[in-house]
């Protein structure tokens, strides 16, 4: 049985987005000449430990999500990365989860949500490793 260390503090938010729909922010932006600040965030938000339990109950996983000290999740991001040959947690990632910079109250968010994409592709998760570094430096 594994397990998703969670930083201690559960209130950080997150709210996902899907790469279509930032691809489409995207082509919309590059078709203007103004200058433009685009928000790209789903329309759902979630704590990350309801993020991370709702991909877990969808993919059928039967990981623990267990609360855990930023420091120690950091040092087990990175004893598991040595395993992996990867980067698998850093240090702005978590201060960035934990400063609320996942989330926005824009009025416009992306139109997918990630509760249906789970439902439709839940069965693609976790097949797989997709390894951060070789994907970009590989």
């Amino acid at each position: 049985m594994t397990s998703h260390p969670l930083t201690a503090s559960h209130a950080p938010q997150a709210q996902a987005d899907h790469v279509e729909d930032l691809a489409q922010l995207a082509v919309d932006a590059a078709q203007t000449d103004d200058d433009v600040e685009l928000v790209a965030v789903g329309p759902e938000g979630f704590t990350y430990a309801e993020m991370v339990k709702l991909v877990r109950d969808k993919t059928g996983s039967r990981c623990w999500v267990v609360p855990a000290p930023k420091a120690l999740a950091y040092v087990a991001g990175r004893v598991l990365g040595r395993f992996l040959n990867d980067i698998v947690l850093t240090r702005d990632e978590i201060k960035g989860l934990s400063r609320g910079l996942l989330v926005s109250r824009s009025k416009q968010p992306a139109p997918t949500r990630l509760t249906e994409w789970l439902h439709e592709n839940a069965h693609h998760l976790g097949n797989s490793y997709a390894n951060e570094v070789q994907r970009h430096y590989g």
